[in-house]
């Protein structure tokens, strides 16, 4: 198959965040099989990554694009101005903030040339926010691929809000998703959603019968029997450019790790992930055992030595690679509901610890650390879920079922 993928940023194992790494994964596995092309956007730092994708057979497109602050004040005064543009053209055409942000003339043209020089038979759009791009596909067959349903975070993150502006701001914002999103769902010819729950409430919500689920594939570690663990380490794993991690990180640090020194005083926690916000920073200050690891290049490394995986999650969506990276190494992890969500074959108390406040979050990790047998056990316990579920040979099997599935909807109809 002719495959073009369209995607925000460049995908590769050493982006630090689960999506990227899952997504360099993907194609890489895909493109011995499939002449496979990448149009994304692309920063000075991902630059590094382009050639690891070309040497493995993926043609790459890339439309440069900054992120973040820049070195200047003319600079950030600049992009200050676009955020605002941005903002009021969010608000007038009631369209989610992030979907106009990533607007870009540049992108359109060149899906519109990339799909008129060559016949692709698939183009997929990678995160809700991308699909605008679909409508200058000149040929293919549209997938939107999901990563996770963004108006159920968006949701979720208004209930959790207090009154005032920000709650008016974040129902707001979950209204724009809902609407924008559902519709793009109808317009694809076959959406990929990465958990089965997600799968049913979009297909009840669009009433149609092109969504499919697809899980997310990791690669677990070889553990051996005399695999040696930190008798006394709680590790945090996240981008923090994604919302909830903040607030899960925040969370472990405020609530969950008081409880847990009171009762654990030899416990230390590290928490990890590239460019933490300064209020995480902050928080960690004034608890001595609390380590910010910032990136950390090794992160299999860490969570098999960590001795239990920390992750109070309170609002997202989708499957949580955090998680599954952990159970990948056999570290115990101990979450939430929302942290558990669409997670097959993982069994609350068996191969993973599910609760829902600070106390029994604590409780459930100071378990842990005081039982390092059953600690073992648990995290064999989702090694073995991920080893089952979530290998790379299911997952590309189940998508290059899918592809084949929606061009024969396209030789029957058309």
């Amino acid at each position: 198959m002719n495959i073009l993928v369209i995607s925000p940023y460049v995908p590769s194992r050493h982006a630090g965040h689960g999506t990227a790494t899952f997504m360099g994964g993907l194609l890489e596995r895909l493109a011995p099989g499939h002449e496979v092309t990448l149009a994304t956007f692309c920063d000075d730092a991902e630059t590094a990554f382009v050639p690891e994708l070309e040497q493995a057979g993926i043609h790459v497109e890339i439309v440069r694009r900054s992120r973040g602050m820049r070195p200047s004040l003319v600079e950030n005064g600049v992009l200050a101005a676009q955020r605002g543009v941005s903002l009021v053209r969010s608000i007038g055409t009631w369209t989610p903030y992030y979907a106009v942000k990533w607007r870009d003339a540049r992108m359109l043209r060149l899906v519109e040339r990339l799909t008129s020089e060559r016949r692709f038979d698939i183009v997929q759009c990678e995160l809700a926010f991308m699909a605008e791009y679909a409508r200058a596909a000149r040929s293919g067959k549209i997938v939107l691929h999901e990563h996770d349903l963004a108006f159920r975070p968006a949701y979720r993150k208004a209930h959790r809000q207090g009154r005032g502006a920000a709650r008016f701001a974040a129902t707001a914002d979950w209204c724009m998703w809902a609407r924008y999103e559902l519709a793009a769902a109808r317009a694809a010819d076959t959406v990929l959603t990465v958990t089965e729950q997600d799968r049913r409430l979009l297909m009840r919500l669009t009433n149609t019968d092109n969504v499919s689920y697809l899980p997310r594939a990791v690669d677990a570690v070889r553990v051996r029997a005399d695999d040696a663990r930190d008798g006394s380490t709680v590790v945090f794993v996240g981008s923090f450019s994604h919302h909830p991690n903040v607030d899960a990180a925040l969370s472990l640090i405020r609530d969950v790790a008081p409880r847990v020194l009171a009762r654990c005083p030899a416990a230390r926690f590290v928490v990890a992930g590239k460019n933490p916000p300064a209020s995480v920073v902050a928080a960690a200050s004034a608890i001595p055992a609390v380590t910010i690891a910032g990136f950390v290049p090794d992160v299999d490394g860490l969570l098999r030595r960590a001795t239990v995986f920390a992750a109070p999650l309170h609002f997202g969506g989708g499957i949580k690679i955090k998680i599954l990276h952990a159970m990948a190494c056999a570290a115990p992890v101990v979450t939430t509901a929302v942290g558990m969500e669409g997670i097959e074959g993982a069994v609350p108390g068996g191969s993973i610890l599910v609760e829902r406040t600070a106390d029994g979050l604590a409780g459930h990790i100071c378990g842990l650390l005081e039982d390092p047998a059953r600690a073992r056990s648990i995290g064999l316990a989702g090694h073995e879920v991920v080893s089952t579920f979530y290998s790379w040979d299911r997952v590309v099997r189940r998508l290059e079922e899918i592809y084949s599935d929606t061009l024969l909807k396209e030789k029957q109809h058309g």
